[in-house]
């Protein structure tokens, strides 16, 4: 006999004042029968739209071609969800820890605007290991997956914050002035490109690249005879999988090319490969390209004519940024100006400078924390305009001042 689950994962956080957004204009959306036209959030470089899975409230999610089923990783104490026909099972990702139990579940319904998408596969996670709403300073729920493209044609407008969903048989290409498209391969309804990058050492080598909107970084790479990592690089964790704590290396290779347009100088992330192992073996990858190269496009993903489209915008020459004072910051209260440090590089600039994991940071300079976002912190970060970082933080009940002397680590 089928039977539906009421899954209800209760977190004690405080509640995230993010969804009174909806109110101000964020949940817009143009429904005709030809486009169905959403605004997001970009956070970290990821796209974060408003959902609804089967009968539950809005849900706020991470759209990640790079992510074959979707996930439900973080319920707070306000938020319920059904799922239909779960079961117990343990999932195998990146990372080198133990593998994760969820409930998987089929036969699911995903609104995202007007457009309702049936029969879809959700992993829903018993443990949050990924933090995805303190680290982004806002409420997010989960990630939603590829199959989302499959019969639409999807216009991303990183730069307004736009994307639209057209329907493949009212869509007329036309190609505009400076915009390269390149053939779009699939595996398991993954979007792939082969592309060429040039490595620290000038050598030019064709990769095959999976496009993942849901990485925040611009681009990862695996070493090989061919893929060097670069002498200057630093090794540090570099991301979180299904299985544990990624960690590798981090450098920057010469450029990599997109068509005729050529980006230089991008963070390359190169993660040990225990880690990732088992992600090759089917897709016989390269690496990934995410948000950080993704959000210098408008990018058009067309699953239907399999291709990818780039049309360059104004973010195309920026320089890839990286923080250069060793500090990860993240918000234990989404929605509330609390910044704490989660993380410390080993002898980096903040280590020297005697900041600890777990100290709340009250100011940068001369800006106080409740007058800054998790996107101000980590430009001021990233900075190496000035060669010194006031920071005041709060520990043990103690309000203390350090400085952080900046270097540039890659």
């Amino acid at each position: 006999m089928r039977k539906t689950l009421l899954v209800i994962i209760a977190i004690l956080i405080t509640s995230s004042s993010f969804g009174q957004d909806i109110e101000l204009g964020f949940w817009e959306n143009i429904f005709t029968k030809k486009k169905t036209k959403l605004k997001f959030k970009q956070i970290n470089h990821n796209i974060v739209i408003p959902a609804r899975v089967n009968d539950s409230d809005t849900l706020w999610f991470i759209l990640d071609s790079g992510l074959g089923t979707s996930l439900i990783t973080e319920l707070t104490a306000n938020d319920s969800l059904t799922i239909k026909y779960a079961k117990k099972i343990k999932l195998h990702g990146l990372g080198e820890g133990e593998s994760l139990e969820a409930f998987s579940s089929h036969k699911n319904d995903i609104y995202i605007g007007d457009l309702h998408f049936e029969n879809q596969d959700i992993n829903a996670l018993l443990q949050d290991i990924f933090f995805l709403s303190k680290k982004a300073g806002t409420k997010i729920n989960g990630i939603i997956g590829s199959t989302v493209f499959e019969k639409y044609i999807v216009d991303i407008d990183y730069l307004n914050n736009e994307i639209d969903f057209i329907k493949p048989e009212y869509y007329e290409f036309k190609k505009k002035r400076k915009t390269i498209c390149l053939p779009l391969e699939f595996h398991n309804h993954k979007p792939y490109i082969r592309t060429w990058i040039t490595d620290s050492k000038g050598k030019r080598t064709k990769v095959k690249l999976l496009v993942d909107t849901g990485a925040s970084l611009a681009l990862w790479l695996q070493e090989n005879k061919d893929i060097s990592i670069p002498d200057k690089n630093i090794y540090n964790i570099i991301g979180q999988g299904l299985n544990g704590e990624i960690f590798g290396h981090i450098g920057r290779i010469n450029s990599i090319e997109i068509g005729h347009f050529v980006l230089k100088q991008p963070i390359v992330n190169f993660p040990d490969t225990s880690a990732i192992n088992m992600s090759l073996m089917g897709d016989h990858r390269n690496g990934s390209i995410g948000g950080d190269l993704l959000r210098r496009f408008f990018v058009t993903i067309d699953y239907p004519n399999k291709r990818i489209c780039f049309r360059r915008n104004k973010h195309i020459r920026r320089p890839f940024k990286y923080n250069h004072s060793g500090l990860s910051i993240e918000t234990p209260y989404p929605g509330l100006k609390v910044f704490m440090i989660s993380e410390i590089m080993k002898d980096s600039p903040a280590e020297k400078a005697g900041l600890k994991v777990g100290d709340q940071i009250l100011g940068l300079n001369k800006y106080m924390a409740q007058h800054l976002t998790l996107k101000q912190i980590f430009n001021t970060l990233s900075s190496l305009k000035k060669k010194s970082i006031k920071v005041t933080i709060l520990r043990d009940g103690k309000e203390m001042r350090f400085v952080i002397i900046t270097k540039k680590m890659i």
